[in-house]
């Protein structure tokens, strides 16, 4: 009977916690510098990319658009896509950024966005909610608080 060597040591690879493993190294002395995730130096987008890339989403929901976290992997994507940068494989594999970068992304600039579900808004109340109807509403208050009398200590 032969022992799964590899079987055993692709199951050992695959639970140890690197943060166990570089503490272990630097307490025998042999840790080489090593990262893990997205660092600095594999960014994908300049600073004033992702700069632009926060303020649309700044100012997507003030246009009843929302985003929520797949269609920032979608964005990003595109964005990459257009601008002819270099990517991941599985970025082009499934058409929109990993998790991974979209979580790093939020964490790099969680003072500035917090990516919620959106609320779902109808058409129809995005497009009667404009000026002219708006106006019709407080004409036809005024003309009710006038007929019946309304003080302004009863509304």
């Amino acid at each position: 009977m032969e022992f799964p060597y590899k079987k055993l040591q692709m199951t050992i690879k695959s639970t140890v916690d690197t943060e166990s493993v570089c503490r272990c190294q630097k307490k025998n002395g042999t840790l080489e510098e090593k990262s893990f995730g997205y660092t600095q130096h594999r960014l994908l987008f300049s600073k004033a990319m992702e700069k632009q890339l926060v303020e649309y989403l700044i100012t997507a929901p003030k246009t009843f658009h929302g985003l929520t976290m797949e269609e920032l992997q979608e964005l990003a994507f595109e964005l990459a896509e257009a601008s002819n940068l270099s990517m991941l494989e599985t970025w082009k594999a499934n058409s929109k950024a990993g998790i991974e970068w979209a979580r790093e992304f939020i964490r790099r600039h969680q003072d500035e966005i917090s990516l919620r579900t959106p609320e779902a808004t109808s058409p129809l109340h995005m497009s009667s909610f404009n000026k002219h109807n708006v106006n019709i509403f407080y004409d036809d208050l005024e003309e009710v608080i006038m007929q019946k009398g309304f003080t302004p200590e009863r509304i």
